[in-house]
């Protein structure tokens, strides 16, 4: 099984995943593909299937795009609140919704032949 791997970049939470599986569901650009993610997030894996949008950009380039809907409390984190202060001085929270949505966005391209042929 190929698995394609993704990791965030300068986010202050780990998310990174794991592509387990595609499956074609369009004839046409850009096609549509259902697949099978591994999604780890702070240190929790769940598995989730996201719809994956795959553009061809020309020369030999690929863009592939894909957005699913998560709960934090799924990988273990509880949604964060935001401490106000009443006029009276008691302190209310206000707690942000538990779902977050999460985009991906893959640009693909071939290796220059003259760079892959070191490669076994």
């Amino acid at each position: 099984m190929t698995r394609a791997c993704f990791q965030n970049r300068g986010l202050s939470a780990a998310i990174a995943g794991a592509l387990a599986g595609l499956l074609l569901c369009t004839n046409g650009a850009p096609y549509v593909l259902d697949s099978q993610c591994e999604l780890v997030v702070a240190g929790v894996t769940n598995e989730v299937a996201m719809p994956i949008h795959l553009l061809p950009l020309g020369d030999g380039k690929l863009k592939l795009t894909g957005n699913v809907s998560a709960k934090m409390s799924d990988f273990g984190i509880e949604p964060p609140k935001l401490p106000l202060a009443k006029p009276e001085g008691s302190p209310i929270a206000i707690k942000y919704r538990d779902e977050i949505d999460l985009t991906v966005e893959w640009l693909v391209a071939r290796q220059p032949a003259s760079s892959a042929k070191d490669e076994p």
